[in-house]
Protein backbone atom coordinates (compact mmCIF):
# COMPACT_ATOMS: atom_id res chain seq x y z
CA UNK A 1 0.00 0.00 0.00
CA UNK A 2 1.41 3.58 -0.75
CA UNK A 3 3.18 5.75 2.30
CA UNK A 4 0.67 8.95 2.46
CA UNK A 5 0.95 11.70 4.54
CA UNK A 6 -2.31 11.09 5.94
CA UNK A 7 -2.25 13.98 9.32
CA UNK A 8 -1.53 16.25 5.81
CA UNK A 9 -5.00 14.83 4.19
CA UNK A 10 -6.85 15.51 7.13
CA UNK A 11 -5.54 18.94 8.06
CA UNK A 12 -6.56 19.61 3.76
CA UNK A 13 -9.73 17.63 4.44
CA UNK A 14 -10.53 19.87 7.19
CA UNK A 15 -9.12 23.05 6.02
CA UNK A 16 -11.35 22.60 2.99
CA UNK A 17 -14.57 20.80 5.22
CA UNK A 18 -14.55 24.58 7.68
CA UNK A 19 -14.36 26.58 4.38
CA UNK A 20 -17.10 25.26 3.05
CA UNK A 21 -19.04 25.47 7.01
CA UNK A 22 -17.98 29.22 7.17
CA UNK A 23 -19.03 30.61 3.72
CA UNK A 24 -22.45 29.09 3.71
CA UNK A 25 -23.00 26.75 6.73
CA UNK A 26 -22.74 23.19 4.85
CA UNK A 27 -20.90 20.31 6.44
CA UNK A 28 -19.11 18.72 3.46
CA UNK A 29 -16.42 15.76 4.82
CA UNK A 30 -14.37 14.27 2.25
CA UNK A 31 -13.70 10.75 2.02
CA UNK A 32 -10.12 9.29 2.89
CA UNK A 33 -10.02 5.97 0.99
CA UNK A 34 -6.26 5.09 0.98
CA UNK A 35 -4.97 7.80 1.87
CA UNK A 36 -6.85 9.86 -1.38
CA UNK A 37 -9.77 12.00 -0.63
CA UNK A 38 -13.30 11.43 -2.53
CA UNK A 39 -16.29 12.60 -2.69
CA UNK A 40 -18.15 11.33 0.67
CA UNK A 41 -21.13 9.67 -1.05
CA UNK A 42 -18.65 7.34 -2.46
CA UNK A 43 -19.27 3.75 -1.13
CA UNK A 44 -15.44 3.05 0.14
CA UNK A 45 -16.54 -1.12 0.22
CA UNK A 46 -17.03 -1.04 -3.99
CA UNK A 47 -14.47 1.41 -4.52
CA UNK A 48 -11.94 -0.35 -2.43
CA UNK A 49 -12.94 -3.79 -3.76
CA UNK A 50 -12.79 -2.49 -7.71
CA UNK A 51 -9.16 -0.76 -7.10
CA UNK A 52 -7.94 -3.99 -5.37
CA UNK A 53 -9.31 -6.38 -7.49
CA UNK A 54 -9.10 -5.19 -10.58
CA UNK A 55 -7.40 -7.22 -13.35
CA UNK A 56 -5.69 -6.89 -16.59
CA UNK A 57 -4.84 -7.98 -19.60
CA UNK A 58 -1.96 -8.06 -21.46
CA UNK A 59 -3.25 -5.60 -24.34
CA UNK A 60 -4.96 -3.27 -22.32
CA UNK A 61 -4.40 0.30 -22.97
CA UNK A 62 -4.24 3.02 -19.70
CA UNK A 63 -5.29 6.60 -20.73
CA UNK A 64 -4.30 9.28 -17.72
CA UNK A 65 -4.26 12.92 -18.03
CA UNK A 66 -4.38 16.01 -15.78
CA UNK A 67 -7.86 16.89 -15.51
CA UNK A 68 -9.15 19.51 -18.26
CA UNK A 69 -5.81 18.65 -19.99
CA UNK A 70 -7.76 17.08 -23.04
CA UNK A 71 -8.68 13.64 -21.88
CA UNK A 72 -11.18 13.21 -24.96
CA UNK A 73 -8.63 14.49 -27.33
CA UNK A 74 -5.86 11.98 -25.91
CA UNK A 75 -8.16 9.00 -26.21
CA UNK A 76 -8.99 9.79 -29.75
CA UNK A 77 -5.17 9.97 -30.91
CA UNK A 78 -4.42 6.39 -28.82
CA UNK A 79 -7.22 4.96 -30.36
CA UNK A 80 -6.36 6.31 -33.94
CA UNK A 81 -3.25 4.75 -33.49
CA UNK A 82 -3.80 1.60 -32.44
CA UNK A 83 -6.04 1.08 -35.49
CA UNK A 84 -3.31 2.57 -37.14
CA UNK A 85 -5.02 5.53 -38.34
CA UNK A 86 -8.65 3.97 -39.67
CA UNK A 87 -11.22 5.86 -37.04
CA UNK A 88 -13.71 2.59 -36.33
CA UNK A 89 -16.50 3.47 -34.35
CA UNK A 90 -15.50 6.43 -32.36
CA UNK A 91 -14.85 8.49 -35.05
CA UNK A 92 -16.89 11.34 -33.99
CA UNK A 93 -14.68 13.09 -30.61
CA UNK A 94 -18.59 14.03 -29.42
CA UNK A 95 -19.55 10.52 -28.41
CA UNK A 96 -16.00 9.27 -27.81
CA UNK A 97 -16.55 7.65 -24.53
CA UNK A 98 -14.48 4.91 -23.61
Amino acid sequence: MPNYDYHMLDSIANDYDFSLRSASEMNYNLLNIDGVLHNPTMNAKDFLDIIHNFKTKADDTFVTTYVKAGTTWTQQIIHLLLRKGKPGMYNNISSLNL
